[in-house]
């Protein structure tokens, strides 16, 4: 979604959370918290072979 986003020159603004993917540290914020979402749904990482 965020890279959609993205592609089209937007961004994605939380208002509850500190997150705005238009800028460097809300990106970064916004795929730390989507890769601890991911771990915690599926118990790995994402790219784990095992």
């Amino acid at each position: 979604m965020v890279t959609q986003l993205e592609d089209q020159h937007g961004g994605l603004v939380s208002l509850n959370d500190p997150i705005d993917t238009t800028t460097a540290q809300g990106r970064l914020v916004f795929r730390i918290f989507a890769s601890l979402a991911e771990f915690d749904r599926t118990g790995e990482p994402a790219g784990s072979n095992s």
